[in-house]
């Protein structure tokens, strides 16, 4: 039992902490001053360091769909590549496509393709920028967005959020946003303002003078919402008619905008007016989306349709937030699809995609709970206005969330206030309203406990005099979070075992990690754990044949005979758990050929695999249940790889059998056949989840992907997991809440730049880290707009800055680039950079010293006078250091922006996954709390990942030097023996040209036809060098 936050709590161990990071202006002050205890979090309970707990009911910003560790996500952890984010592998393809299946089956249409990238900003930007590219119009260069919209922080994304606080001091000229009017409604019922006659016909006219006739006859004057709705679609009418209008740009809910509802009728005539003037319709679900409304996309609420009746679909829909990840879905309606959106290459974190494809499963298997939830916050914020009387207004609920309005926006901030003290999160939203994300973490007496609080946290706000309140407990004891963290972390450091040793578990653990479980759960009872192998069978038969028909209905039975069919055969996997000798719990799985008559095993890739099993059954006695089914599957999972089996698959009902797929979700589980009206009866849930859960790991050699994933297998070990798993479960907020872990990466990390530079911001991904820098030059030194930068660099694709720096594309912001000076004799690159940066129009110099894309070099000499040069004019000069570290543009030091003589004013750098930074000087870095804020600012794993590979290198960069060299040393051999192949490797860094054998080609990555990648990682030249020729 846990008490939560008070008054009377201390937190001077976390605010020492904070403040020393401060003092050193690592970062800008404005965390929370609380430093968070991830595996001590559980349910809706945030733990604090230090003690006591947080009941958050802002769900992390509306990212967390199932509270703190739920036993699914933990499931995250049973993906290697979650672990090293290796997003190359067949593995992670197969999974990715579960999670873009998913979404497609939510929106309605296998047409949308998913864009997975760094944050919600970066989804919006690049649904926008793959409409840039195919917009039919070269003026259409302008968003069309709505009053009291949040978009995000990039500048395009910024730009259509309305709060001018937040937009106006990074808005550049020639490059604002469209706003019309948002038509709030009454209420929260989007069904219930009904369309008048003609509704649909004013905004399918294209004629203006008939559609003004149709508009006249609307009877707006006698409502209001109404005469809202039509002013707002007439104004957007206008605006698509003026020629300049990129996309429609649209939250379903406005939720920063103070929660604030629209009606299905006002959507539907958005939707019209979209189709008739060919005008793409984009859907913000950054925060709606995943069930907030308990529908999983709330724009599906407004069953839209086209002017023809039939379905209609938006050109872009937008999700981030509990999505774990950006997810740019792009609809294609015609032709072949392509993968992904046409302007961005997918930079995101492993980790992320299947943490997010586990929470999307869960939450949209428990459809009916969210609803139940809804009917229940209805209720209770019902019971609540009534208590409070005028000082609380404008109820309103859908699904996971809930608001109301108090009287001022002064009212508000001190209910805020209130908030820490009854150890609550709430946020406040728009003018004078205050909001809540509730999530599936919540049990019943967690409700109670919320809602208690919360009418205290009133009661403090209006009273004359606020007594201290008392930290109320809260009972976190029976969520089973421990238990998740040592059973996974063994399962994991098994797989490990087996991979970097050959070494299997014995059957004994899977015994035991039963055992364990039973004894812990049912001390009073005498239960006994076996493994049933054939000889054991025949005296176990009759005992499973009335296991079976004590459980299930008859049809629901596996027969005798099939039991016999199992035990007859090769390798079968049961164990059962005895009651003396009766059969309480019992688990049998076998080689898939074996189950052709299991609708979907015929279709398996695997089919005659031997090594890939079938999950046959799992039946647990009713006095048993809660527990010791999940503790069967995990110890399937050992057994199976105790005994050389690399896949467990098998079937679940959809929302049926969902807290089973939760378990199987749990231990590494993902859709690999959906199989719509699988079942033959009549119930209301018919469609069928086919999983894969492969229990050994495979890990290629990847020689080419060193900068996404810098730390790779061989490097991956038990203090590792066992450090980072809560990271790995659970994705916290960083613009507000951090771990004592997070700190000490992030003073590790500091320390790949040079001592000047180490004033840093951090942000998801390089477009992001991109856009943060620009942020900073534009505050020192507007009105100057312009950014200069050599062909060819790569500052990422996430964005419109950052692509138009890239020269990904028709540049949308100002940018201009130079040809890659050969030297620094070079005097035409030099002539041509004095004269752009003495003519005072550029707000920075970009510089990319070793490109990512083609590997090459910008020399040290020509780097050192660039810089000179640029100083000279006071113009900044920025690097990305992103491919340049771990000293592969030089052994002189860990990144570019450290080599002596060369150093700039800032860098960025990608570390792979979803983190990157901005490294500042003095001069420019912004201390102002919030300034340059995005919601996720990075992401604990990735930054864990990256420090622990820096780290590696670090101590003992002799070793590592030498690593290198033996891997140039490798490569050159092989190629010297290949007719045709030119290479331009250094220090194991570049592109192979010509045709290669097999073996080598395998561990490479093409970048076109006889074009071959080398940027490996640490741990893969540890492994390659140590291979049989590449094999």
């Amino acid at each position: 039992m846990s008490t939560l936050l008070n008054q009377t709590t201390s937190h001077a161990p976390s605010a020492e902490r904070l403040n020393a990071i401060y003092a050193k202006r690592l970062i800008p002050a404005e965390k929370k001053p609380f430093l968070i205890d991830l595996e001590a979090s559980s349910g809706p309970y945030m733990a604090v360091r230090g003690g006591g707990l947080i009941c958050d009911g802002a769900s992390q910003i509306a990212s967390i769909g199932l509270g703190f560790n739920p036993g699914a996500q933990f499931g995250a952890g049973q993906h290697l590549e979650s672990w090293t984010n290796q997003t190359n592998t067949p593995h992670y393809a197969a999974v990715r496509a579960a999670y873009e299946a998913l979404l497609q089956r939510k929106l309605g249409s296998d047409r949308f393709a998913a864009c997975f990238c760094a944050s919600g900003a970066e989804a919006n930007e690049t649904v926008l920028g793959h409409l840039f590219e195919h917009r039919r119009h070269p003026s259409a260069r302008r968003v069309l967005a709505f009053e009291g919209s949040f978009h995000g922080r990039m500048f395009v994304s910024l730009a259509s959020t309305w709060n001018p606080a937040k937009r106006e001091p990074f808005t550049l000229p020639g490059h604002e946003s469209i706003f019309v009017p948002y038509p709030v409604m009454e209420g929260d019922d989007v069904h219930a303002p009904a369309e008048p006659d003609g509704w649909q016909a004013v905004w399918t006219e294209t004629d203006d003078t008939r559609h003004q006739t149709l508009l006249s006859k609307l009877p707006t004057a006698a409502d209001a919402g109404l005469a809202a709705e039509a002013a707002s679609l007439s104004a957007v009418r206008s605006a698509i008619l003026a020629g300049e209008v990129l996309a429609i740009l649209i939250e379903p809910m406005q939720c920063e905008g103070g929660d604030r509802y629209s009606s299905r009728r006002f959507h539907q005539g958005l939707a019209l007016l979209s189709h008739t003037h060919n005008t793409p319709l984009v859907y913000d679900e950054i925060q709606t989306g995943f069930g907030l409304g308990a529908e999983f996309f709330w724009h599906r609420k407004f069953c839209l349709q086209t002017p023809a009746g039939d379905e209609f679909f938006p050109a872009g829909v937008v999700c981030a937030k509990k999505a774990q990840a950006g997810v740019a879905l792009v609809y294609q309606p015609q032709g072949p699809i392509q993968a992904g959106a046409a302007t961005a290459i997918e930079q995101t974190s492993a980790a992320s995609v299947v943490r997010g494809y586990i929470q999307a499963s869960v939450i949209d298997q428990f459809h009916d709970e969210l609803l139940a939830m809804e009917s229940e916050n209805r209720q209770r914020l019902t019971d609540l206005v009534e208590r409070q009387g005028d000082r609380v207004r404008a109820p309103r609920v859908q699904g996971m969330s809930f608001a109301f309005d108090l009287d001022s926006a002064d009212e508000v901030g001190r209910f805020v206030a209130q908030r820490f003290q009854h150890g609550l999160l709430y946020y406040p939203a728009g003018a004078k309203t205050a909001r809540f994300r509730m999530n599936l973490g919540f049990a019943a007496a967690d409700r109670d406990l919320f809602w208690s609080q919360l009418e205290e946290a009133l009661d403090s706000t209006f009273a004359e005099a606020s007594d201290a309140a008392i930290g109320a407990p809260a009972d976190t004891r029976t969520r089973g979070a421990a238990s998740y963290y040592q059973v996974h972390s063994e399962l994991i450091e098994a797989k490990l075992d087996l991979l970097h040793e050959g070494k299997r578990p014995a059957v004994h653990d899977a015994l035991a990690l039963v055992e364990r479980h039973v004894a812990t759960a049912y001390p009073a009872e005498t239960l006994t754990v076996v493994r049933l192998e054939a000889a054991k069978y025949p005296a176990h038969r009759d005992r499973i044949v009335a296991m079976q028909e004590a459980v299930y209905e008859p049809t629901r039975r596996s027969s005798a005979e099939e039991f016999d069919a199992l035990f007859a055969g090769e390798n079968p996997l049961a164990l059962a758990v005895l009651k003396g000798d009766r059969i309480v719990a019992m688990a049998f799985a076998g080689p898939l050929a074996r189950f052709d008559y299991m609708r979907g095993v015929k279709d398996d890739p695997s089919h005659d695999d031997p090594t890939v099993h079938y999950a046959m059954d799992l039946t647990i006695d009713e006095q048993f249940r809660g527990g010791l089914g999940r503790a069967m599957k995990q110890a399937m999972t050992l057994l199976a790889l105790a005994t050389g089996v690399s896949a467990l698959h098998g079937r679940n009902r959809d929302r049926m059998a969902a807290g089973m797929w939760s378990i199987n979700l749990s231990l590494g589980a993902y859709v690999s056949q959906y199989l719509p009206r699988d079942y033959p009866d009549q119930e209301r849930y018919r469609d069928c989840l086919y999983y894969r859960a492969e229990t050994a790991w495979s890990a290629p050699i990847d020689l080419a992907s060193g900068i996404e994933a810098p730390l790779g297998p061989a490097h991956l070990d038990a203090a590792f997991v066992r450090r980072n798993l809560p990271v790995l479960v659970n994705k916290l907020t960083l613009s507000n809440f951090v771990t004592d872990d997070f700190l000490t990466d992030l003073e590790t990390v500091s320390h790949a730049f040079p001592a000047p530079l180490r004033r840093l911001y951090t942000a998801s991904g390089l477009s992001e880290a991109v856009d943060k820098i620009v942020k900073v030059l534009w505050t020192h030194r507007k009105p100057r707009t312009g950014l200069l930068t050599i062909a060819g660099s790569d500052f990422g694709s996430g964005s419109f800055m950052s692509r138009s720096l890239s020269g990904a594309g028709e540049a949308y912001f100002a940018t201009d680039s130079l040809p890659l000076p050969r030297d620094a004799a070079d005097e035409p690159f030099f002539r041509e950079l004095e004269s752009r940066v003495a003519s005072d129009t550029l707000m920075g110099v970009f510089v990319e010293p070793l490109m990512r894309r083609t590997l090459q070099r910008v020399s040290q000499d020509a780097l050192t006078r660039l810089v000179t040069t640029c100083r000279d004019h006071g113009v900044p000069v920025v690097y990305n250091d992103t491919a340049g570290m771990f000293y592969r543009y030089s052994s002189e030091a860990f990144g570019p922006s450290a080599v002596e003589g060369m150093q700039p004013d800032a860098t960025i750098a990608y570390l792979g996954g979803q983190t990157a930074l901005v490294a500042a000087s003095d001069a420019l870095f912004l201390e102002e709390p919030l300034l340059l804020i995005s919601t996720w600012d990075g992401d604990a794993l990735s930054l864990a990942q990256f420090a622990r590979a820096m780290t590696l290198v670090q101590d003992d960069q002799a070793a590592y030097h030498q690593t290198v060299a033996a891997y140039q040393q490798k490569i050159d051999t092989l190629l010297a023996g290949q007719p045709g192949v030119t290479s331009t490797l250094a220090r194991g860094v570049g592109l192979i040209q010509g045709p290669l054998s097999e073996p080598l080609m395998r561990h490479l990555a093409q970048q076109e036809s006889n074009l071959w990648r080398s940027c490996p990682a640490y741990s893969e030249m540890l492994r390659f060098n140590a291979a049989n020729l590449g094999s």
